[in-house]
């Protein structure tokens, strides 16, 4: 059912949306605004209707007062636990509940749901609270208009005080019109009452006799006040201060930035390009003193080299960045604490170190666990170096924006809604002009544990940096000590600008606000930054507690509202994610040190089985099967034994499409010892066969025609066309250019010609220049690639969209689809007649997968015998056995074992199950299939 009223539908859900008054007072930088909603239910019998309203993501809501028929209802912010009860209590009563979402973008919304009488308005009025902050040398003050529907009235009244002077305002946008072409009805009016403040007045109404088109939107202002270089400016209300600091105009410091640039699979569509746009075009601007270098990580981590500002170098570093392509994994954190070991020894002793990383934050490969990569970038930053982070994606993963903040950075979430690059740009602007380094500021006669810090640690051109605090006991007064490194060193800033006011009630001053804002919001952060349980429970109590005071709705409170026909629940969805440092989820648990031991390999980020990455399962020497469950600290291993020459089912998911088979083979001497002699793996569009003979690939249709759209072959800077390592010698260019020039003089001697040693040079340079733009594209013929046999002697490395595969050291053959959605390593035996499989990690499989290894998967296994870390062998265990495929559980009898891992090349402790029927769906004759490719 649906009514309409002029050119607003409503729904069943939706009211009317008649009027929206706004009230904003933004005075020493904190703003309070007032938002008035008029919301009308049209229908001819109650209804529920909804009301949508739009805050920015830094604002914390401080009030709600629902108007009713002629009476007001406010709300109360509770703990998460006891709203919980109420809104418990009200879903049983028939009652309506409120929520206050996060958005994917750049604003939160909050939606109140409420049951109107017929042809009644309720009047919603909310207040938030935001700090406005300085942004290329203004401070810009945003307020969305966005209820759902275009609004017949709006009025916006906003008052700005400050104690400098404001030199400059304007309006940048108004809602539902640019400013070239003026809506009907609207009007935007300024008063400027004294050089310390201003009035902004916006109307809209449609005329009765107009389109009644109504508006919504965005209205955004900004203003300047005037700059001094000194220590900032001091507002002192009764007990407590807050400080603004932003000194300017100072000469600009020499800036060390490591570039961090995630290239995993993730990266794809357009993501890694709008990246080297943004560097093509922010590089060349650089000082020519500045230097930079250039990390790229997916499962490995390789430098592009380190560079300087001037053009010659600028170039050649865009030349290698330009070739990068998106494929792999993505270890966050080897990329992280390598971007901080080389930034740390970096020789220049004159510039500041900046890291600033392009990522969508999600970890693959490497070290997932969140709280454990948070922990070891906080340990690898010895130096404090400050990281800044532009996050691609839904906004929904924080754990670079804790790693940022953690380092007195911060982190800017991609909003989905605005232009990439204008977001990239702005972000990068930011960071651009660094003034003043390790910015310090002491406050004797302050509490030290009740000062909040709002900015970065290093003061860039166009922001500003906020402290605030209250007096100690028994303190009257404050003289702040204000440090920092500029451009001729160590300096101190005389703070002189103390302005203090005692007439004003101290808890509602907007000071005071201003320090409640902050200091819950920071002691969130270090919750959720906190190295032990203990210690995220002590900051959430102190938040709560001030959250509680201070009327604001947090991730730790809730506010609800209690009238007549419903109670309104007013709250941040999503518990408080319980932080403990000391585990990991089960399955993340490393096993055993026997374990970790058997299946490591050398020390390469994300392609090892160090740091976490212990293969889920694998298949190996004859054939044994060796698979991890999360409640074993051992894994399982059986036989699988079958004549010579069979075809085994491994893995066939009908929902991913995976298929992969085997084939079984023994020795002439031992007929009855089998072994894997060939793999088929079927991923999506592209099939493998695997031989220790050679390597089969297969993309074409039954008509000839490719499945997929590209094949990439060039996959540096990590791995060359035969799939070897790749280590650029910068040394050995240089060489190699003395050399050739070396020659191209002594045949000029001889020649007597000096017109040849122009023509040589140039004659190199197009050849060089003609290289490399083929080595950039690396894009080959895909009908060629797409039919292909190559030897393990000739190696592989390609890209086939999705799936990527690598051959390294002629002998271990990687393959992984998507960004860490499987990782599977076959290994060929030093012998050359078998093969050896190992599942890495997998997140793709459904619960629908057959095969044995499918099967296994999603096997559940509990230990009915205590069963030690270290595991003796010949002892016997006792396992019950879940399977997914029916509701009951059965027993199945092990021993524990050495059995051999030829990637590891050592023995390892596993249960061995001597009747392995009892462990699977079906028995092992039901596994075996006509053909390798079937």
């Amino acid at each position: 059912m649906s009514l309409s009223e002029g050119s607003v539908q409503v729904s069943d859900d939706v009211g009317v949306v008649t009027d929206i008054k706004v009230s904003t007072t933004i005075e020493h930088r904190y703003a309070i605004t007032h938002v008035s909603t008029t919301i009308l239910n049209p229908r001819l019998q109650a209804a529920r209707i909804a009301l949508h309203l739009s805050i920015p993501s830094t604002a914390l809501i401080s009030g709600l007062i629902i108007e009713a028929g002629g009476r007001n209802y406010s709300g109360r912010v509770y703990d998460r636990a006891s709203a919980n009860s109420v809104s418990e209590a009200t879903k049983q009563g028939g009652k309506t509940t409120a929520l206050l979402q996060f958005g994917e973008e750049d604003v939160e919304h909050v939606t109140v749901r409420a049951k109107v009488p017929a042809l009644h308005s309720y009047i919603f009025h909310v207040t938030y609270e935001e700090l406005v902050q300085r942004r290329s040398g203004s401070y810009i003050y945003t307020l969305h208009i966005s209820p759902g529907q275009r609004v017949p009235r709006v009025s916006i009244n906003l008052r700005v005080l400050e104690q400098e002077e404001i030199t400059d305002y304007r309006v940048l946008e108004l809602p539902g019109q640019e400013l070239q072409s003026p809506l009907p009805g609207s009007s935007v009016t300024a008063d400027p009452v004294s050089p310390l403040e201003l009035h902004i007045q916006y109307q809209h109404e449609d005329h009765p006799q107009g389109p009644r088109r109504g508006v919504d939107g965005t209205f955004t202002f900004c203003y300047s006040t005037r700059r001094y270089m000194d220590g900032g400016e001091l507002q002192h209300v009764g007990n407590y201060f807050a400080h603004f600091f932003s000194p300017e105009p100072l000469p600009e410091l020499r800036v060390h930035t490591v570039y961090l640039l995630d290239v995993s699979h993730s990266m794809q569509d357009d993501r890694l390009l709008h990246i080297k746009t943004l560097l093509s075009a922010t590089l060349p601007n650089i000082h020519k003193d500045d230097s930079f270098e250039v990390l790229v990580f997916s499962s490995d981590v390789v430098s592009l080299g380190t560079f300087n500002g001037r053009r010659k170098s600028v170039k050649r570093a865009l030349r290698r960045v330009k070739k990068l392509e998106a494929l792999g994994d993505s270890d966050l954190n080897s990329g992280l604490t390598q971007a901080l070991k080389n930034a740390a020894s970096h020789d220049g002793t004159q510039a500041i170190k900046q890291i600033v990383v392009f990522s969508d934050g999600q970890p693959t490969s490497g070290m997932e666990n969140p709280a454990y990569i948070r922990s070891s970038v906080q340990k690898a930053n010895i130096e404090h170096i400050p990281i800044y982070s532009f996050v691609f994606g839904d906004g929904s993963n924080k754990l670079l924006e804790h790693i940022c903040l953690s380092s007195q950075g911060f982190a800017q979430a991609a909003n989905p809604f605005s232009l990439i690059h204008s977001q990239l740009k702005a972000f990068m602007e930011r960071i651009a002009t660094p003034l003043v380094s390790q910015v310090n500021i002491s406050y004797p006669g302050a509490d030290p544990n009740s000062v909040a810090r709002h900015g970065t640690q290093n003061y860039y051109r166009g922001s500003e940096l906020v402290f605030v605090g209250r007096l100690a006991s028994g303190s009257q007064h404050i003289h702040p000590r204000v440090t920092g490194h500029v451009a001729e060193g160590l300096t101190e800033f005389p703070l002189s600008r103390i302005n203090y006011e005692n007439f004003r009630p101290t808890e509602k001053s907007s000071v005071a606000r201003l320090w409640a804002y902050l200091k819950v919001q920071d002691l969130l952060t270090k919750a959720e930054c906190a190295q032990s349980h203990n210690l995220t429970r002590h900051y959430h109590a102190q938040a709560l507690q001030l959250a509680q005071e201070s009327n604001f709705v947090t991730r730790v409170t809730s506010m609800v509202a209690v009238y007549p026909d419903a109670s309104l629940l007013l709250a941040r969805p999503g518990s408080v994610r319980p932080h403990n440092n000391l585990h990991l989820p089960q399955h993340d648990q490393p096993g055993p040190q026997q374990i970790a031991a058997a299946f490591s390999g050398p020390n390469r980020p994300g392609r090892s089985y160090s740091g976490g990455t212990i293969p889920h399962s694998y298949v190996d020497l004859d054939p044994h099967f060796v698979v991890r469950t999360p409640n074993l600290n051992l894994p399982i291993c059986f036989n699988f034994n079958s004549p010579r020459g069979s075809f085994v089912s491994l893995i066939r998911d009908p929902q991913s499409g995976i298929i992969l088979n085997g084939q079984l083979s023994s020795a002439a001497s031992q007929p009855l010892k089998t072994f894997f002699s060939r793999l088929f793996l079927s991923l999506g569009s592209v099939n493998i066969t695997i031989s220790p003979q050679e390597i089969q690939v297969d993309c074409l249709q039954d008509d000839g025609t490719p499945k997929i759209r590209h094949v990439t072959r060039s996959l540096w800077p990590y791995y060359k066309r035969n799939g070897r390592r790749y280590k650029y010698r910068e040394d050995r260019q240089i060489k190699r250019r003395k050399t050739r020039r070396t020659k191209t003089k002594m045949s000029n001697s001889i020649s007597g010609s000096p017109i040849s040693d122009t023509a040589s040079y140039y004659h190199y340079n197009s050849n060089r220049r003609h290289a490399s733009s083929k080595r950039a594209t690396g894009v080959e013929n895909t009908m060629e690639s797409c039919q292909m046999n190559t030897t393990w002697e000739v190696g592989i490395g390609s890209n086939y969209e999705d799936v990527m595969m690598v051959m390294s050291k002629k002998k271990h053959l990687q393959i992984s689809l998507g960004d860490g959605l499987a990782h599977l390593t076959v290994i060929r035996s030093r012998s050359k007649e078998y093969l050896g499989l190992y599942i890495k990690q997998q997140r793709v499989l459904s619960t629908h997968a057959q095969g044995i290894i499918g099967h296994l998967t999603f096997t559940r296994l509990e230990p009915l015998t205590h069963l030690g870390s270290n595991g003796s062998s010949s002892k016997r265990v006792q396992l019950e056995v879940h399977r997914s495929s029916s509701t009951g559980a059965s027993q199945v009898s092990g021993t524990v074992v050495r059995r051999r891992s030829l990637l590891a090349r050592t023995h390892t402790h596993c249960i061995n199950i001597n009747q392995p029927q009892t462990l699977l769906d079906r028995p092992p004759g039901k596994y075996l299939i006509e053909c390798l490719t079937c």
